[in-house]
């Protein structure tokens, strides 16, 4: 496990880049976590998983179609029920 190999972020440096991975997962797959179908609307996003004061269940009901791009030339319809 990587976990194990690379051990607690217990050092500055160990949290810098720790902080780097995290902000580069969220920059780079941002569409797909902002929209994504399978995430619970009644949660919260901001990482605590706690139940959200607004539920976002209209906004997913709004969004009966998505499209997204899983390679160069392919894409993927989502029906959102």
């Amino acid at each position: 496990k990587e976990s194990i190999t690379r051990g607690y972020e217990d050092t500055t440096a160990k949290q810098r880049r720790f902080d780097a991975e995290k902000d580069y997962l969220r920059t780079t797959w941002k569409h797909y976590i902002e929209d994504d179908p399978f995430y619970n609307p009644n949660l919260s996003r901001n990482g605590t998983f706690e139940i959200e004061a607004v539920s976002r269940v209209r906004e997913m009901e709004n969004k009966s179609k998505k499209k997204y791009r899983v390679g160069a030339n392919r894409s993927v319809n989502l029906h959102l029920a």
